[in-house]
């Protein structure tokens, strides 16, 4: 946390994995403004709220800061969150905040016992679901028979369920 709340570019804990350095001192020396894409907004030791600038650099190394949060988890498991974290967090930096600077994305993740679950709010304006509509079936015996099978298997149903018990129409 201290890290994050320093503006460090990036943390990474004994013992330093070679590639991921490599690819962080790349983007750090490639970033021009970079120091204020991530800000803390609340931080305990199993939850954490971040505001992220829409930039992918920012995401990346958000990334890498959530890497380091679930270092005492297994590996593959913490792996397994990092990258769908960083998924999600993309997803929101793109499509929510088209990837425009002057905006963030509030990201949290929450850590339990048994789960690690996490948040994210992009400043976008969401999408509405539209009822889907079947189209009309071709002819009308077919539309006739698509309502007879259900009705035929509920009736079957009934049979084996209760044989003692009368059927209707018999």
């Amino acid at each position: 946390m201290a890290a994050i709340r320093e503006r460090a570019y990036a943390y990474f804990h004994k013992p330093i994995p070679t590639g991921p350095l490599a690819d962080m001192v790349q983007l750090a020396l490639d970033a021009t403004a970079w120091r204020d894409d991530i800000r803390v907004a609340s931080a305990r030791p199993e939850w954490i709220t971040l505001e992220v600038r829409c930039k992918i650099e920012a995401a990346e190394r958000t990334t890498q800061f959530i890497r380091e949060m679930l270092a005492d988890l297994e590996p593959q498991t913490a792996e397994d969150v990092a990258i769908a974290f960083r998924e999600l967090l993309i997803n929101g930096i793109e499509y929510g905040g088209k990837s425009d600077a002057r905006k963030r994305v509030r990201a949290s993740l929450l850590r339990t016992s048994r789960a690690v679950i996490a948040h994210i709010a992009d400043p976008g304006k969401g999408s509405r679901c539209r009822p889907c509509r079947m189209p009309p079936s071709p002819t009308p015996t077919a539309r006739h028979q698509a309502h007879r099978i259900p009705r035929r298997a509920r009736q079957t149903r009934r049979r084996i369920r209760h044989p003692h018990v009368a059927q209707p129409g018999r």
